[in-house]
């Protein structure tokens, strides 16, 4: 069957900060973590994920219909329609209004 490794990024809130690293052919319930067996690869794993993190590009979020990108920043509105007196006091009354 072969090598079937798999990595975790590590995180502590979930249990350890380095990260796992578990070859699923000898172990599938994952119970052995072979990152320090493994410290060459494991270190070129988490290198590999580092560097392609480092070189993405944030980009705007496309809009749904006409796939244009979304330029607002948190907190700005641009209504496209108009709310009726009730449906601003309803607004209001759930917190969403001042």
């Amino acid at each position: 069957m072969g090598n079937r490794l798999k990595l975790i990024e590590g995180h502590p809130r979930f249990g350890d900060a380095e990260g796992l690293l578990f070859d699923l052919s000898e172990s599938p319930e994952e119970r052995d973590n072979l990152r320090t067996e493994r410290a060459a690869l494991f270190d070129e794993w988490m290198e590999r994920i580092e560097r392609y993190e480092r070189e993405l590009e944030p980009r705007h979020a496309l809009h749904r219909s006409t796939r244009k990108p979304i330029t607002q920043r948190p907190g700005e509105f641009s209504a496209k329609f108009t709310l009726s007196p009730e449906e601003e006091e309803t607004l209001r009354a759930l917190g969403y209004r001042d």
